[in-house]
């Protein structure tokens, strides 16, 4: 089967040493493409967030599960799919974190969606047959 030009999927087990293949496999995809660096850094900073969120949270019972990622280039922007078999999750529900406490004082977890939130330009949510689907968009520019 053929690879669509602009789009690269990739699946991966729930185990965070998948980031060491999946990061080399995204930057050369986006850099082939000529994708701006804070483009290539907003999108590699929200893989890594979004899979190391999937993979510690979505899942009650361990066993080798399977997540899909897919990254597409359209023009300057770039989307990122993440889809997993895991519990319902909105990551757009998350209530921020309160960084008005100090990171003793507040509740863990939490900081790195706000980032993702923060950085990115659009956050699509949707559940389809059992699974979660997050999309997220980064414009990107020429610089």
């Amino acid at each position: 089967m053929e690879r669509p030009v602009n789009c690269l999927r990739l699946t991966l087990a729930n185990d965070v040493g998948e980031l060491h293949r999946v990061r080399p496999a995204v930057e050369e995809f986006l850099a082939e493409r000529h994708v701006a660096d804070r483009t290539r850094y907003i999108v590699q900073l929200s893989v890594e967030e979004l899979v190391v969120n999937v993979i510690r949270h979505a899942y009650e019972k361990s066993g080798q599960r399977k997540i899909l990622l897919e990254v597409r280039v359209e023009g300057h922007d770039v989307f990122l799919m993440i889809e997993d078999d895991g519990k319902p999750f909105d990551p757009r529900t998350a209530p921020p974190p309160d960084l008005q406490k100090s990171i003793d004082q507040r509740r863990s977890g939490g900081l790195g969606l706000h980032i993702v939130k923060g950085l990115t330009d659009a956050l699509t949510y949707e559940r389809v047959q059992g699974r979660n689907r997050v999309t997220v968009q980064v414009c990107g520019n020429d610089n």
